[in-house]
């Protein structure tokens, strides 16, 4: 088994596996951010992840184009 799958398998198998909700454009309301949740699987839910660190916005200065 090569390196790449057995990554993904071990993330597989993780619980709650860490999920990061990356959104690009928003029509209604603030674009490019990220937010961190935690994956439980067996339930089928997802829960904030206290511990995420957002990293930088994708674009810092946000540019409304008439």
């Amino acid at each position: 088994m090569s390196q790449k799958r057995r990554m993904i398998a071990m993330a597989k198998a993780a619980s709650p596996r860490k999920v990061e909700l990356v959104c690009l454009k928003n029509r209604y309301g603030i674009a490019s951010y990220n937010c961190g949740f935690l994956y439980y699987p067996q339930f089928d839910l997802f829960t904030p992840d206290p511990q995420f660190k957002a990293s930088a916005p994708l674009c810092p200065t946000p540019q409304i184009i008439i």
